[in-house]
């Protein structure tokens, strides 16, 4: 990916001092043409190349409604890179997108594509009236004087395989955990949420902590986002954790009860493993480290910082 492209598009950023400005600029460099995603060669291009070893999850890629989906191909035909924009939901009553499936074949790298894929998915968005995107890079984070992600964090993961439900955890219906959030906004309007009320890739759970006696700790709770992330290890399904919302009183101690009923409460979901936000983990030794992860916003940006509580809908 060419480093000009970013340093250009974040210099030309104004100052961050609104909950939501629009960063609309000019891509430099030559366009490569990129044509229509074809689902049928693009699924298996993805899990054979989106990992960065032969150990790392293999990448399941379903098609969601209302998604652009671009491929650029080599000399021979075959795809040489893949790009998709799809809708990820809303910051304050702004549609907001998610590029994903961005992949350049590694033989194919350092040659442009990448940013060719970027000019070529932004035109396309924009000829749908589609401006403004948020891209998760994991790994190290871009390496451009200039560019800052929005949020950066690491992951953490757990085998949940054969764990049972917590009885201090319940699940939810999206529309009961949208009304909590609109609560909570209200009293804390900085929290950064993008929201996505119309997939069907949502699933939320209630964590309440129960105290030491009937009335303590009534107050102390989280409400936790789970999402398919569409990846497998070893054909395992991999479930991910994008949303965490807390009351004011949870603390570090409650952070492990809670990461840990939590995520025992998934596998009734349908999974095996769980990744997540490492500070919401507290202490807990019932995680492993992962790596690195960071949240940009594309085209457009904003004043508020992701804290402990946010939600990124992925």
């Amino acid at each position: 990916m060419s480093l000009s492209f970013w340093s250009n598009y974040w210099k030309s950023a104004p100052g961050r001092y609104a909950r939501f400005y629009s960063v609309q600029t000019q891509m430099p460099g030559k366009t490569i043409l990129a044509s229509k995603g074809n689902p049928d060669l693009v699924a298996p291009f993805l899990k054979t190349y989106f990992k960065s070893n032969t150990r790392s999850p293999e990448y399941n890629y379903e098609k969601v409604p209302e998604e652009i989906l671009l491929q650029i191909p080599d000399t021979s035909g075959a795809i040489a890179a893949t790009i998709r924009a799809r809708p990820a939901g809303s910051f304050e009553y702004m549609p907001i997108s998610l590029i994903d499936c961005f992949c350049v074949r590694p033989d194919m790298r350092r040659k442009g594509l990448g940013t060719s894929l970027l000019v070529s998915i932004k035109e396309a968005c924009a000829a749908s009236g589609i401006y403004n995107a948020i891209f998760l890079k994991e790994g190290n984070p871009i390496d451009a004087l200039g560019v800052l992600p929005i949020y950066s964090s690491f992951y953490a993961y757990r085998n949940i395989s054969g764990l049972d439900k917590s009885k201090s955890v319940s699940y939810m219906t999206p529309s009961q955990a949208y009304a909590l959030i609109s609560s909570y906004s209200l009293l804390r309007p900085d929290t950064f949420l993008i929201i996505n009320k119309r997939t069907d890739n949502q699933r939320w759970l209630m964590y309440r902590h129960s105290g030491n006696s009937t009335n303590s700790g009534s107050g102390i709770w989280v409400l936790a986002l789970i999402q398919n992330s569409y990846q497998t290890i070893s054909g395992k399904k991999i479930a991910w954790v994008t949303g965490w919302i807390e009351s004011p009183l949870v603390n570090e101690d409650t952070r492990i009860l809670a990461s840990e009923e939590i995520t025992s409460s998934i596998t009734r979901l349908g999974y095996d493993w769980v990744w997540l936000d490492y500070n919401w983990i507290g202490k807990s030794k019932q995680f492993q480290l992962d790596g690195p992860f960071h949240w940009y916003t594309y085209q457009w940006a904003t004043s508020l910082t992701p804290g402990i509580s946010y939600c990124i809908m992925a």
